[in-house]
């Protein structure tokens, strides 16, 4: 039973991730954009950490481009929590404290 759910959960997840990554190709470069980066690289730090780093980085880019401090903020976590995730410690501090 257990597994079945966690299947399903697994299947509606990876659906959720493929919407937002259709929506990024289309978004317009705003905070809207910074927002999905930021989003995308939440759901796929557990299962495809590299694309966490990906999305963060290029979230991180652009809210640096458009000035938007709180993008920054959040994208500056998520790439803590990439680092946190792979046992870099100290990059993990170095993303979270900036």
């Amino acid at each position: 039973f257990l597994s079945g759910v966690i299947n399903i959960s697994f299947s509606a997840y990876a659906q959720k991730t493929d919407s937002l990554e259709t929506l990024l190709k289309t978004a317009k470069p705003d905070t809207q954009k910074v927002l999905l980066y930021y989003q995308l690289a939440w759901n796929n730090l557990a299962s495809q950490p590299e694309k966490t780093k990906k999305y963060a980085l290029e979230g991180l880019k652009l809210a640096q481009k458009l000035q938007y401090s709180r993008g920054e903020i959040l994208l500056l976590n998520r790439l803590g929590d990439y680092y946190s995730h792979q046992a870099q410690y100290k990059q993990a501090i170095q993303y979270t404290t900036q």
